[in-house]
């Protein structure tokens, strides 16, 4: 048999932002080390134990990490004239990082599936990988993590722009999606654009319910720049409401409504209290006397 017998097991490890580096780092050490023991176990046996869905990838990334002790001429293989030596890496997975260790200098390399990562991504991945090594190397044992993962000077400052209500001059080539949705219609208006199950909508059933919506909005004074505060779950009720809400150029405020009461009511409370569109499955949970005549829920409609 050639080649290295490695079967890769996976493991959960927390963040807990006020841990202190060296901490975390240790406990990750330490678990690393205690699945030695279990690398004998297979994924499908990990994932019955983890009853985890068996349509549902136990890890879709994968962390490398290689130690060189010396360079390759200091192989004794290498020293083999007649032998040329090469090699080809192939990611199985579709985001793989791997660092190379030659003691002098640390080497990423990021491989990854371009179906489903797209250039600008990993461009934005690697920034952040580099900002938080750095920030590693800067720090003492005792930093909290919660100082060492930070996002990288370029886009820290554009999201403190952003958020102090910076504005910026769209491109006279850009196109809204509402536009791109009304050519879309205008062209298909009978192309199925919403699958959710069984069901289907055609470009003019999800443009015709998304009118009804925003016409709703209207009456309830939403107008360009009001915020509006989506609480759904994945659904085509969300769909629908997200483009009712573009149409009147406002502002959505997507809020997963499996978040619970009481995170949901801070979000809210931050808006300062914006019109809420949801479903009657989730009044439960916005249902509160500040939100009584500020509640919109779309299944109540009866053209909907």
């Amino acid at each position: 048999m050639v080649g290295l017998c490695i079967n890769t097991v996976p493991f959960r490890t927390r963040l807990d932002r006020h841990q202190p580096l060296h901490h975390w780092l240790h406990s990750v050490h330490q678990l690393s080390g205690s699945i030695l023991a279990h690398e004998h176990a297979g994924l499908v046996d990990i994932q019955r134990w983890a009853k985890q869905p068996t349509d549902m990838a136990l890890f879709q990334s994968l962390l490398v990490y290689n130690r060189y002790r010396g360079s390759s001429t200091s192989w004794p293989i290498a020293q083999l004239g007649a032998l040329e030596i090469s090699g080809l890496s192939v990611a199985e997975y579709p985001l793989v990082a791997m660092f190379s260790d030659a003691g002098h200098q640390l080497q990423l390399t990021l491989m990854y599936d371009a179906g489903k990562y797209s250039e600008g991504y990993i461009v934005l991945l690697s920034a952040y990988l580099d900002t938080c090594l750095t920030r590693i190397m800067q720090s003492t044992p005792d930093t909290p993590l919660e100082h060492v993962w930070q996002l990288p000077e370029g886009e820290r400052r554009m999201i403190s722009e952003w958020s102090q209500g910076a504005t910026t001059t769209l491109d006279p080539s850009c196109r809204l999606l509402p536009d791109l949705f009304v050519n879309t219609l205008n062209r298909t208006p009978d192309a199925i654009a919403l699958e959710s199950g069984s069901m289907q909508w055609t470009y003019a059933q999800v443009h015709q319910r998304a009118l009804l919506i925003a016409n709703r909005l209207q009456a309830h004074g939403v107008a360009h720049q009001s915020k509006v505060a989506l609480v759904f779950t994945r659904s085509p009720e969300f769909v629908f409401s997200f483009l009712a809400v573009l149409m009147l150029g406002a502002v959505y405020v997507p809020i997963d409504a499996t978040h619970g009461a009481e995170r949901i009511g801070g979000i809210l409370s931050d808006l300062s209290h914006p019109l809420i569109l949801t479903q009657s499955a989730h009044l439960g949970i916005v249902d509160e006397p500040a939100y009584s005549n500020s509640i919109i829920c779309v299944d109540f409609e009866p053209e909907i």
